[in-house]
């Protein structure tokens, strides 16, 4: 035993050994490489893969500390947000790079600049709403493209200007928006012979809602429709009660769904704009991403002039949509309970002022970032998350009171996620599977946050001993029995 345990740490040293020799130029700790011989067996022509895989990584990594016969770069599940201009200039035998599961939302013009020989880009589930034709130059080679997964719900006419050798597109994301819009992609990957992947369906319209895009016909790509938003909210979204002289915000988002989109304010049904005298400011209109719109009116020292229906309205060319709340002003000696910030497990809770007696509720944050809304009409309907909201009670003395933030998720993924896993009923189809998560999930308890992470695994490990047992209580009796019965029929 002495000895084959002596002759696994030889193999594991020789192996390490030789990788840092193929591999002299990674200057990366937490990054590993391997390196094979392509069929010509001169040294020139060592092919080197780098993995760099869910390593925290809030940055590309500098060209020169990666080996320059570099094929096949991996920089997935990490943290970087940005690629600038010749983020891998220099590593121009690269051939696969492989960024998905980033943060990455901004990628400068020339961000690949030198990367002639690059065959596959995977720029999958990142937060990408601008795109442009001088992100991918000298990607004359790239035959394979994955965009899909990110926050853009329409391509821009000419993107792939440079791509002249592509074969292969994938860009599904949850606010696709299959219109008039993205008829010259259609006809552009038909006149090329590019594919664009079958995961790749419309989101809106809603009547082509699920349907593959490359199945199209042009026709179906219409922009005459009603009016749908992927995305439109007004925060706060539920009346407010405040107090003479406070100062509230109000904020309006809406998907860009094509140039014509615009957001205006109402107040009891009239055009609002700045007023100083009256202490109402309306903030120029940004766009975010290329994709979303968002418009803010502040409202400083409240007066009784304020109160009514407040009301973000969306004008286009395929209509108007709006949504709306209403704004109390209280005098100020009226008992209230103030404003106050909670956060725990379930998330960051900022309660406003509130009058005595009334019961204040607070939408719950979104699970998950990017999840999208579900196809609607020209009003979208809330999704179920979205109908989940905290309430507090703020007494009649104004004070606050009773609380329940049980209707939302939790805020850690990981507590989500195992959370969803004790609602599973186990049996012995999914007890092996669920055990395999278990131990992936308790090998990171160095990530364990919230003492419900230990009360949960500590649950399901209870369950599937139990499982365990019964199983084997059945085994031996069942063994029993059979024994019994040889010894009867002997």
């Amino acid at each position: 035993m002495r000895a084959l345990s002596l002759l696994c740490v030889v193999v594991g040293l020789w192996g390490s050994s030789l990788s840092n020799r193929n591999c002299p130029d990674l200057i990366v700790d937490s990054c590993h490489c391997s390196a094979e011989r392509s069929k010509e067996l001169s040294r020139q022509h060592v092919r080197v893969k780098v993995v760099c895989d869910d390593v925290d990584l809030m940055d590309t990594l500098q060209p020169s500390f990666v080996p320059n016969r570099t094929v096949s770069l991996n920089l997935s599940n990490n943290k970087i947000s940005l690629l600038r201009n010749g983020s891998f200039y220099g590593l121009a035998a690269l051939e696969k790079l492989d960024l998905k599961n980033n943060l990455i939302s901004t990628v400068e013009p020339g961000a690949f600049r030198g990367l002639l020989a690059l065959r596959r880009l995977d720029l999958s589930n990142n937060r990408i709403g601008c795109l442009s034709p001088e992100m991918f130059l000298d990607l004359g080679n790239l035959s394979k493209l994955n965009l899909s997964g990110n926050i853009f719900s329409t391509l821009t006419v000419g993107l792939f200007t440079h791509l002249v050798a592509l074969r292969v597109l994938h860009f599904h994301t949850e606010t696709l928006f299959c219109d008039c819009q993205l008829k010259w992609l259609l006809l552009w990957a038909r006149s090329n012979s590019v594919r664009i992947g079958n995961d790749t369906v419309c989101v809106f319209p809603t009547h082509l809602h699920g349907l593959e895009f490359r199945n199209l016909r042009e026709q179906q790509l219409r922009c005459d429709g009603p009016l749908e938003m992927p995305l439109f909210q007004l925060i706060p979204s539920q009346r407010q009660l405040v107090f003479r002289g406070d100062r509230l915000p109000l904020q309006c988002t809406a998907s860009y769904v094509d140039p014509s989109v615009e957001l205006r304010w109402r107040h009891n049904g009239h055009i609002v704009t700045t007023q100083e005298d009256r202490g109402v400011y309306v903030e120029e209109t940004l766009l975010h991403d290329c994709c979303l719109l968002t418009s803010e009116v502040i409202l400083s020292n409240i007066d009784v002039g304020i109160a009514g229906i407040w009301e973000c309205l969306v004008t286009s060319s395929r209509g108007n949509t709006s949504q709306q709340m209403e704004i109390v002003v209280l005098e100020t000696s009226a008992p209230y309970c103030p404003t106050d910030r909670v956060t725990n497990n379930k998330g960051d809770f900022r309660w406003p002022k509130t009058l005595a007696g009334i019961l204040a509720f607070l939408p719950c944050a979104p699970a998950t970032f990017g999840s999208a809304p579900h196809p609607s009409g020209s009003a979208p309907n809330p999704s179920s998350q979205r109908e989940k909201k905290a309430w507090r009670r703020c007494d009649r003395a104004g004070r606050w009171a009773e609380e329940d933030y049980t209707q939302c998720p939790y805020a850690s993924e990981l507590t989500r996620v195992l959370h969803e896993l004790t609602q599973i009923s186990i049996n012995t189809t999914n007890a092996q599977p669920l055990g395999q998560q278990l131990v992936a999930f308790t090998s990171r308890a160095a990530h364990f946050t919230d003492v419900m992470d230990v009360i949960f695994v500590t649950h399901l490990v209870e369950r599937l001993t139990r499982l365990v047992e019964k199983r084997r209580d059945v085994r031996v009796n069942t063994q029993r029995c059979t024994t019994a019965s040889l010894h009867h029929n002997m």
